[in-house]
């Protein structure tokens, strides 16, 4: 699988960076780029655990409710 727990982390620093970007340079408002990283840090444990389920071969996907 090319996903990874690294690669999740590694995705979600570069939103972060390239949203800090378009803020500094006035294209986003402040607040959009906080409430970005917000839902990151609340999102992304989720999203680890979802990672590792998907890459865990015992798991059954369907049971877990993910769409086929």
């Amino acid at each position: 699988m090319w996903s990874n727990k690294t690669t999740v982390k590694a995705n979600a620093t570069s939103l972060k960076k390239f949203y800090g970007f378009m803020a500094e340079r006035g294209l986003i408002k402040p607040e959009e780029f906080a409430s970005l990283k917000q839902q990151i840090k609340d999102e992304l444990p989720d999203w680890l655990d979802a990672v590792e389920r998907y890459n865990n071969p015992d798991t059954d996907l369907l049971e877990d409710g993910w769409p086929i």
